[in-house]
């Protein structure tokens, strides 16, 4: 529903806010946050590569279930990357999560409307009144480079980049700008 670019901010802003110590701004802990945070819309490459887009998304990938799965990938992955499992589960679980929530502000314009955040236990797809996001055109390839999306992708950015810099300012007020 949001765009890659919407959900790499989000997982940058959790990166800066929740992990110390890498050098740079972005670094192969950051990278991580920026994929797991993008994780759920994997569901998008085989419609994309059938020219359905639409056809496998917002199935599974976007369930409270495959966050767990995915925090349990997390584990696996954070040993390589200098967490214990534990900790590494819980931050990938977080950015998946966050996946869901932005999901969820984001306005919902094409049937199946919403997120399916129970299933398999309850069917029901859920949705905030109030969007704070616009939903991006990607029924097809060429889609995604439509006038439309540069305002959706622009939206986002006003959106979700002022926390960011809120992050950031407060890194560097602790003393935290280069680890």
């Amino acid at each position: 529903m949001a765009t890659p670019v919407g959900h790499a901010l989000a997982g940058l802003v959790l990166y800066r806010s929740l992990e110390r110590g890498e050098a740079g701004f972005i670094g192969r802990k950051g990278l991580f946050f920026v994929a797991m945070a993008n994780l759920p819309d994997l569901d998008y490459v085989p419609g994309l590569l059938t020219g359905h887009a639409h056809a496998f998304h917002r199935g599974f990938t976007h369930t409270l279930l495959f966050a767990c799965l995915a925090s349990g990938l997390s584990a696996l992955l954070g040993p390589l990357l200098g967490w214990n499992r534990a900790r590494a589960a819980w931050l990938g679980g977080i950015c998946c999560l966050s996946h869901l929530l932005i999901d969820l502000l984001t306005a919902d314009w094409k049937a199946p409307y919403g997120v399916p955040l129970f299933w398999p236990f309850s069917k029901e797809s859920f949705l905030v009144p109030v969007a704070l996001f616009l939903p991006p055109s990607k029924a097809s390839l060429p889609d995604l480079f439509q006038a439309w999306n540069v305002l959706v992708v622009f939206m986002e950015c006003a959106v979700l980049s002022p926390f960011l810099v809120l992050v950031e300012w407060k890194r560097r007020k602790k003393g935290g700008t280069s680890e």
